[in-house]
């Protein structure tokens, strides 16, 4: 006979570990902010890639050399402006994509409100259709989700918790452990297997 004994400081650790994921998760996303940038001239870039499929706001893919650049160099690590932050309104009202960007290309002040990531992840049991259709862009880095119907996706949505559910305008950012190739993440959501590892990101607040 063997006798296998467990070392109590690995169990210890992996409790820790356990117990510090499920307080990252549910710990609240940081707040939209404020932020105002002066466009001197029409050709002056914001220096941003931006994700626009959403018809609500606009995802931040890269941000490159222009006046965001400029910004973040003094701009407090909070209150920076990151790849994955969403822009989601201007000069203190909420708007639709195409106000904001109509705003964007303008010459003067404007204020973006910008709204950090809330990530969570999702995991579907694959039990036939997974309910979600999903848009995809060649400048973007995810999947949108355009509508959840009947599916594996509607069926997780029933017993997750509200800020967990999968819901239109979210983004997948990963799918099965890949990420920023969107091709890919889609293919694997047509894949049969038993389940999709979602990881999902919808603009906080």
């Amino acid at each position: 006979e063997f006798c296998f004994a467990i070392d109590p400081n690995l169990l210890e650790e992996k409790q820790k570990e356990k117990e510090r994921k499920q307080a990252e998760e549910e710990a609240p996303p940081p707040p939209p902010f404020d932020v105002e940038l002066h466009k001197t001239a029409e050709d002056v870039s914001f220096g941003v890639r931006l994700d626009t499929m959403s018809h609500w706001h606009l995802g931040i893919v890269e941000v490159v050399d222009g006046l965001v650049s400029v910004y973040n160099n003094t701009a407090a690590e909070e209150l920076k402006i990151k790849p994955g932050f969403y822009i989601t309104g201007i000069n203190g009202e909420k708007c639709t994509r195409d106000a904001i960007l109509e705003a964007m290309r303008k010459v003067g002040p404007v204020t973006l409100r910008i709204a950090p990531a809330h990530i969570f992840e999702a995991n579907l049991k694959r039990d036939g259709k997974v309910g979600l259709v999903l848009l995809v862009e060649p400048q973007s880095n995810s999947l949108l989700v355009s509508r959840v119907s009947l599916g594996c996706a509607d069926d997780y949505n029933k017993t997750a918790k509200p800020m967990r559910q999968i819901k239109e305008n979210d983004r997948i950012i990963e799918v099965n452990g890949v990420a920023e190739d969107v091709n890919k993440m889609l293919e694997l959501t047509r894949q049969e297997s038993p389940e999709l590892r979602l990881k999902i990101s919808r603009p906080s607040g």
